[in-house]
């Protein structure tokens, strides 16, 4: 799995499981900074995503690290 934040790519030391509707075990995982237009305010946006078919989930947090936390318990759930 691989991380594409900071504009790098590293390995991630989280563990996703497999996606829950093909079983695929190959998602990606992206976390940038976005503005909420509604809320006016800025805050790191994570996707995780099935490579194989496009399952996935999208979480906005204002707090650094929270958006991936809450991306992650929610893929893996």
């Amino acid at each position: 799995m691989i991380d594409m934040e900071n504009g790098g790519c590293e390995l991630m030391s989280e563990k996703l499981k497999p996606c829950p509707h093909c079983g695929c075990s190959r998602i990606a995982m992206i976390t940038y900074h976005e503005i909420n237009t509604a809320l006016r305010k800025g805050g790191e946006c994570t996707v995780i995503e099935c490579e194989h078919c496009h399952a996935g989930i999208k979480r906005w947090r204002e707090e650094h690290m929270e958006s991936r936390n809450s991306a992650i318990a929610a893929w893996n759930q």
